[in-house]
C-alpha cells in the first residue's frame, strides 16, 4: 500500500511499531479524551530525556482549530509537538536509522 493511500489509523499504526522497535515509550491518547481535550495529539513519545507530541495526518489531513491552538500552546510553552504524515518524517524528527538491508 503506498503512503498515499494509507489511512490515518494505518500509518499510525506503523509510525507506533518503529517507535517501539527503537525502544521510544509511545503513549496512544485515548479516544475519551478527545471529548475533553480537544486538540490533544494522538502520541506523546519519549526517549533518552527527549519527548515529543505528535499528531498524525495523512498528506491529505488538515489540523483541527482545537489541534491548532494546541499546537501554538505547546510551541509557546517550549514544548516540541510536530505534525508527522510519513513514517519519514517521524524519522527525521527521532533521528533513528532506517536501513533495509
Amino acid at each position: 500500500m503506498s503512503k498515499s493511500m494509507m489511512t490515518e489509523s494505518e500509518l499510525k499504526n506503523l509510525i507506533v511499531g518503529f517507535l517501539r522497535l527503537w525502544n521510544w515509550v509511545v503513549i496512544k491518547m485515548p479516544p475519551s479524551i478527545y471529548t475533553s481535550g480537544k486538540g490533544i495529539p494522538d502520541l506523546y513519545i519519549a526517549k533518552d530525556g527527549k519527548s515529543f507530541w505528535i499528531e498524525i495526518k495523512t498528506p491529505r489531513g488538515k489540523l483541527s482549530i482545537s489541534q491548532a491552538g494546541f499546537r501554538d500552546l505547546m510551541r509557546k510553552a517550549g514544548i516540541e509537538w510536530y505534525l508527522v504524515m510519513s513514517l519519514e518524517d517521524i524519522i527525521k524528527i527521532t533521528g533513528e536509522k532506517c536501513e533495509v538491508s
